[in-house]
């Protein structure tokens, strides 16, 4: 069983109010009832929206299909609940699937609902939870449309790394980006041909470093001014920039 430290999911609660020790270890034990390890490229085993899916190492992506085209609506890191939705339906994500090989927590809704009417504080946790998901979907929407290639792509670097950071400072440290070209365009709205195009812009002016799946923001600060980033929606204190 992790630790709290070293449970991304428990660390993430823990900034939002699950303090208890007694809740943690509820939450604790029936999340480690419930590992499962899967590979990359796999479907989260959502149960047709009866289990919670939580992400306790790897990457994931919640998407959905227009026509023939994927759009890609959300970006789960570790400490994320994939599935959420459990007291606010809009933050459900019915179709997600892991980007790397991952380790997953899939709890029971009713399981989960039960645990926190019996502990206040992780009810309160869950609540701040889903709603910052809401924030960042919403926040997503306004990076993403009616803003420039170069803006889109720099709020999604910033806000990537940041989320990152604030979950798992170790897979942050360790520079973790397993989204490619092709991913970062149906996320973004943007043809994948102009993904690469800014990329290399970037790299040139020297704010990031992209290769083999590692990322490197060389000037953070640059980065959000040119996106307009603020942090603000994702409850972290610091974003991380000089």
């Amino acid at each position: 069983m992790q630790a709290t430290s070293h449970n991304p999911l428990l660390k993430r609660l823990s900034g939002m109010g699950l303090h208890a020790a007694e809740s943690q270890g509820a939450l604790q034990r029936l999340l480690a009832r419930q590992i499962v390890m899967i590979d990359a490229d796999t479907p989260l085993p959502t149960r047709g929206g009866e289990a919670i899916c939580a992400l306790l190492s790897g990457w994931a992506i919640g998407y959905r299909r227009v026509g023939r085209a994927r759009q890609i609506f959300a970006l789960f890191l570790p400490g994320d609940l994939c599935s959420a939705g459990l007291f606010a339906p809009d933050a459900a994500v019915e179709t997600g699937r892991c980007l790397t090989r991952s380790v997953v927590a899939c709890v029971s809704r009713d399981e989960l609902a039960a645990l926190a009417e019996r502990f206040p504080d992780l009810e309160q946790a869950l609540w701040a939870s889903e709603l910052t998901a809401l924030a960042i979907r919403r926040q997503w929407a306004s990076y993403f449309s009616a803003r420039t290639a170069e803006q889109r792509i720099a709020c999604l670097l910033c806000d990537t790394v940041v989320r990152l950071r604030t979950a798992d400072d170790a897979a942050a440290r360790r520079h973790e980006f397993p989204l490619t070209h092709k991913h970062i365009a149906d996320i973004c709205g943007l043809a994948q041909g102009h993904v690469q195009r800014v990329l290399r812009q970037f790299a040139r002016e020297r704010l990031v470093r992209l290769a083999r799946r590692k990322l490197f923001l060389i000037d953070e600060a640059r980065l959000q001014s040119i996106g307009g980033f603020d942090a603000s929606y994702l409850q972290v204190e610091d974003a991380g920039a000089d």
